[in-house]
């Protein structure tokens, strides 16, 4: 192959050359990369304004490149990006083959020599070398030249109001749900027919996401929210709970999967290999879904114990080592799910962990039809943050505490605290974020006055209706019971921060009951209790939280 040295190593090449030699085992592929390219650039027309050649207009040659094809014969002019990103160059072929209509044929190449599914692997194979600017100028153009014709969409809608014909008006309802879908809709379904689409678009609209929360321009805002809504409904449509496989994982299963579940994973960090081996071992089950367009991808990642009663701390499940032990089914009766991590920040919104759950719970009742019961042990984690606001916001410490409370914690600030900071309420302000647990007469002092403020963030404090805290939302809307408070379960750093220590078991009932909890909650917003709880609630002198009989 021979190119002039200009071509080969045109300056995006360049920029992908110096940038990823740092890395010797890319060396290779990079090489690959820019003969592919170079190959790719033979096949672009050289044009000047008269139909062929260079352009001498200014004394000295320029490479003039209009895309992947010749120009369309229509209104589209060429353009000159030959000191433009690459980002750049993929627009302009965006245009001539999603807009130009004389290309509208997704199997028909546009121009001469590039059809839109090579234009798709183009894109997968090399967004992810853009630079960040790159990469931002080229969702912020697919956002705002490739979305909805608002002028189609008006036409249409105007022609709804001027046809009263049956079978007329319903083609033109056709064609008004044909003007709504933005163009680049049709790119991303063909992105996700190639090898590796689907996993790029979950990795697209990651980066949407990110960038939405930084953005500040509201053009720009307008799009890419509208953008970030059409990645998740079609996102939403191929991660369906019934289209995702459900795999078990133990210590014989690849080292790299096991190695990216101790990554992802959110609620209890993994430690080391011997962490991971023991929370996959006996008595353990670690259940993920995965994707056939992503294999050896997990998507959401499912941590279980097999324990004899429904647990009451995270310390003990995580540190209980019982890899050299042999299971033994009559001591399995409850399986408590202590983590529920979603690993691909491109499928927020989008609910698996309630079917990961449903499903996990019948592979289990399969393998050990004596479990009696299905539990949680789930963290709070905005309570901390909650009842912080409440304190500081507080003029005394009678509006906090009951009166047993305040006898107790005054009697502790008369014994503990100086002379000066005899104030109960500052004294309290200045208390809850420090090392309090660690002191056993402030421990008891405090633990009903926690206790009670936990309840009633779970069963008082609503959004909209509905439970403010998102764990406990997603656990109620699956149509699972408040079965537990749990005081200090969670004595990590991240736990005390997050919820001064408190955990909450959420019970999976039967079948029957779970669909009517669900749907006592997500349509009449009540909140399903044990018994256990309902005590609770009297004995604090709470309102009892709303249930269905």
């Amino acid at each position: 192959m021979s190119l002039p040295i200009q071509r080969l190593f045109a300056r995006p090449c360049v920029d992908v050359f110096w940038d990823q030699l740092i890395c010797p085992r890319r060396l290779s592929s990079l090489l690959a990369s820019i003969c592919s390219r170079a190959q790719l650039i033979d096949r672009l027309p050289m044009h000047n304004g008269n139909g062929g050649g260079r352009d001498s207009s200014h004394g000295h040659n320029k490479l003039i490149r209009h895309g992947y094809g010749d120009p369309p014969a229509g209104q589209l002019e060429a353009r000159l990006f030959s000191s433009r990103s690459e980002a750049a160059d993929i627009m302009t072929a965006l245009e001539l083959g999603y807009k130009d209509q004389t290309s509208s044929n997704s199997s028909k190449s546009f121009g001469k020599n590039l059809t839109r599914y090579e234009l798709a692997s183009r894109i997968c194979e090399e967004f992810p070398h853009y630079s960040e600017k790159d990469q931002t100028f080229f969702i912020i153009s697919l956002a705002k030249q490739f979305g909805v014709d608002n002028t189609n969409v008006r036409n249409a809608a105007k022609s709804l109001t001027q046809h009263t014909d049956n079978e007329m008006f319903l083609k033109i309802v056709e064609k008004f749900k044909e003007s709504a879908v933005p163009t680049y809709q049709e790119i991303f379904k063909d992105i996700g027919k190639r090898s590796g689409g689907v996993k790029f678009l979950v990795d697209l609209r990651g980066t949407v996401l990110e960038m939405l929360d930084i953005e500040t321009e509201t053009d720009n805002l307008v799009a890419l929210r509208f953008l970030n809504n059409s990645l998740r409904d079609l996102l939403g449509l191929w991660f369906s709970g019934g289209m995702m496989n459900l795999e078990r994982i133990t210590w014989q299963s690849p080292c790299e999967v096991l190695e990216k579940i101790s990554q992802y994973e959110a609620v209890h960090p993994v430690r080391h290999w011997t962490d991971i081996k023991h929370r996959v071992g006996p008595y353990r089950r670690c259940f993920v879904f995965t994707h056939s367009c992503m294999p050896g991808e997990p998507v959401v990642v499912l941590h279980t114990a097999l324990m004899e009663e429904i647990g009451d701390n995270v310390q003990q499940i995580l540190r209980q080592n019982r890899t050299s032990e042999v299971e033994d089914p009559d001591k399995i009766r409850a399986a408590v799910f202590y983590s529920v991590s979603s690993t691909q920040k491109g499928l927020r919104g989008i609910d698996l962990g309630m079917y990961l759950i449903k499903r996990a719970v019948a592979d289990m009742r399969r393998e050990f039809p004596e479990i009696v019961d299905f539990s949680t042990l789930s963290p709070i984690p905005t309570f901390a943050a909650w009842l912080l606001t409440k304190v500081r916001s507080a003029e005394t410490i009678e509006s906090l505490m009951t009166e047993p409370e305040v006898l107790e914690w005054n009697q502790l600030v008369a014994d503990q605290a100086d002379e000066q900071d005899q104030d109960a309420l500052k004294y309290l302000q200045m208390t809850l974020p420090s090392n309090w647990y660690e002191d056993d007469e402030t421990r008891q002092s405090l633990q009903g006055f926690i206790t009670r403020m936990a309840l009633t963030y779970l069963t008082q404090e609503k959004r909209r209706g509905f439970a403010y805290d998102s764990v406990e939302n997603f656990h109620l809307g699956n149509g699972a019971e408040i079965y537990r408070l749990n005081w200090l379960a969670d004595t990590s750093g991240k736990g005390l921060s997050q919820s001064f220590g408190m955990m909450v078991n959420f019970r999976y009932p039967p079948d029957a009951e779970l669909i009517k909890n669900s749907n006592n909650y997500i349509f009449n917003k009540c909140i399903k209790v044990s018994q256990q709880i309902q005590q609770m609630l009297a004995t604090f002198g709470l309102l009892p939280a709303p249930t269905s009989s």
